[in-house]
């Protein structure tokens, strides 16, 4: 008991319709089915979770910045330089520099003292 060859054809156009319109979800769940085979122990942990979570959230924020500008069809380029330039900044605020508590206090004080 087979199809009728035109019940085939439109099975098989839905088919590829659905597949067009959902293959990134689609092979997201392949990947997630993959991986907890691979490593079942440690694939779905609350931990595994929460540092997606942690790891996207500036992503997600830039993402949502960028979506105004494009929803009224204006390209807004800055927000990539924005971002590069605000991660430098927060790496180099986080090291040490080598430099003593005093100085930016102590520069400060001269610079005041010497332009009087």
């Amino acid at each position: 008991m087979s199809l009728p060859i035109a019940e085939w054809r439109s099975f098989r156009a839905n088919a590829l319709q659905l597949f067009s319109v959902w293959n990134l979800a689609i092979l997201l769940v392949l990947l997630i089915l993959v991986f907890l085979l691979l490593n079942s122990d440690t694939s779905l942990t609350a931990f595994t979770f929460q540092s997606m979570v942690n790891s996207r959230s500036i992503n997600a924020l830039v993402a949502l910045a960028v979506m105004i500008p494009i929803a009224s069809t204006n390209f807004d380029l800055s927000v990539a330089s924005i971002l590069g330039v605000s991660q430098v900044l927060a790496n180099g605020l986080q090291t040490p520099q080598g430099l003593p508590r005093e100085s930016p206090a102590y520069s400060a004080s001269s610079w005041a003292q010497s332009s009087d």
